[in-house]
């Protein structure tokens, strides 16, 4: 950086001394190494972009969880767990369970994906919802909607207030 410093003095200092009166001594070869020492200059030095701050990026990882987890149904997996997610989506953990918070948990968030996914493979599947699902067939489907056994099903069906969780009521039960 001195080096540097001292180079564009010596140029601008030499460029004064040749100036005769009014009329400067022009010298073309010269004017062009100093157009591009400039232009090096522009190069070397990048433009410096302000931080965001960290609700903006927390916007941004969430938004880019959502999409994620819907694109690839990262939910259907049983084993999915918070570094999983955040190695997949391209952010740290910390940052993941700061958005899981504000989403009332991990957990609570998966499982509410996973609901609203039995809820539609069941509208699909089911035209009349009074026909109640045998047994055999519902532990096929609530283990291809990710759940482990019917016990972590029923805790997630009967811990959800939402309206997915209802209407698989509906056809259990």
């Amino acid at each position: 950086m001195k080096t540097t410093i001292k180079r564009l003095i010596t140029r601008t200092a030499g460029a004064m001394l040749k100036s005769v009166g009014s009329v400067p001594v022009y010298n073309e070869e010269e004017d062009l190494h100093n157009q591009d020492f400039l232009n090096e200059e522009i190069i070397l030095y990048p433009e410096v972009r302000p931080k965001d701050s960290k609700d903006v990026i927390l916007r941004e990882i969430s938004a880019k969880l959502d999409r994620c987890m819907e694109r690839h149904k990262l939910y259907l997996d049983p084993k999915i767990n918070l570094s999983r997610v955040a190695n997949l989506v391209g952010s740290n953990r910390t940052y993941i369970s700061n958005i899981m918070t504000e989403k009332n948990g991990f957990r609570s968030y998966v499982n509410e994906l996973r609901l609203r996914h039995m809820a539609q493979r069941l509208r699909k599947e089911q035209t009349v919802p009074e026909d109640k699902i045998p047994p055999v067939r519902l532990n096929a489907l609530i283990t291809a909607c990710g759940f482990i056994d019917m016990r972590s099903f029923r805790k997630a069906l009967f811990q959800s207030k939402s309206d997915y969780a209802e209407e698989i009521k509906g056809y259990i039960y």
